[in-house]
């Protein structure tokens, strides 16, 4: 890549400073398979991608914030695969009884 995950994350960190403040977010990575959306949203372990670093910089924001206000975060990542919505957060397993159960 000819841009870190750094500098790609500059570009998304107003964005966050938006949710903190009430703001609803949404990031949001489009493009063919095999373009980089994974990779620039989760990177790897080493250089963490938008998706980790942003969760990071909201609890630090909430932690140096904590005498002011208390803050409760709702996270969804979903991918959408084939005109299919898929949850990333629900144990692949449940996602499938839950779609067996909306068949029956």
């Amino acid at each position: 890549p000819t841009v870190s995950q750094s500098q790609v994350y500059s570009d998304v960190r107003p964005l966050v400073a938006s949710a903190m403040e009430g703001f609803n977010v949404c990031v949001f990575a489009y493009g063919q398979t095999g373009s980089g959306k994974t990779y620039t949203m989760e990177g790897p372990v080493q250089d963490p991608g938008i998706h980790f670093r942003a969760v990071k910089d909201m609890f630090d924001y909430a932690h140096t914030r904590r005498s002011e206000c208390t803050y409760f975060f709702t996270l969804s990542v979903l991918e959408i695969y084939n005109e299919k919505i898929l949850d990333l957060l629900v144990d692949p397993r449940v996602a499938a009884e839950r779609r067996k159960q909306k068949q029956d």
